[in-house]
């Protein structure tokens, strides 16, 4: 599978006092043949990296894409945790109608001052999913978070949304809510 679009690169060392998490490239499931597989990935993944973030919690983009070389980055990254993601995406129906013009608004509405790269990031990519979004598709998120090197997770739960019209934006709020369950874990 590729690289997301994000520059993951290396990562300084771990704070004191901090829980370090691991996002593993995010996989595609099953996903209707409107929406690109790799797209929608990036977009899960972005997001994560802008939302799984606190005075006591950091985030950080894992390249590899393989079990064990999975766990061999975390390992020299310092992360606590492994967030892995499985996003499948079922076709609902509905007409192309305000679809561009709410995607527009989605990347307006989000992208603002002051935001960081990987908010920005985040946002590009959702937009650009929220623009072949059609009323009543179906997002699932199959999300996991491991410690490196186990096999138990301590979190695990699939979250779903459905679009209510063209152009929505399901994404950020399917991982705002994997981030409440992952955040919620952790404590």
């Amino acid at each position: 599978m590729p690289k997301s679009n994000t520059a993951s690169t290396a990562v300084g060392p771990k704070r004191a006092g901090v829980i370090r998490l691991g996002i593993a490239a995010v996989k595609p499931g099953n996903v209707a043949e409107h929406m690109n597989a790799q797209t929608l990935a990036t977009a899960v993944q972005n997001t994560y990296q802008e939302q799984l973030k606190s005075a006591n919690v950091e985030a950080v983009l894992l390249d590899a894409t393989g079990g064990a070389a999975i766990q061999a980055e975390a390992q020299q990254k310092e992360c606590d945790y492994v967030v892995y993601t499985i996003v499948s995406h079922k076709k609902g129906g509905g007409g192309f109608g305000s679809m561009i013009g709410s995607a527009a608004s989605v990347a307006g509405s989000t992208i603002g001052y002051g935001n960081t790269a990987a908010a920005v990031s985040a946002n590009v990519a959702t937009a650009t999913v929220a623009q072949t979004v059609k009323a009543k598709d179906e997002v699932t998120l199959n999300v996991r978070l491991e410690r490196p090197g186990s096999t138990t997770p301590k979190f695990a739960q699939d979250f779903k949304g459905k679009a209510k019209s063209g152009g929505e934006d399901i994404i950020t709020p399917l991982v705002q809510q994997a981030s409440q369950g992952i955040m919620t874990a952790l404590q």
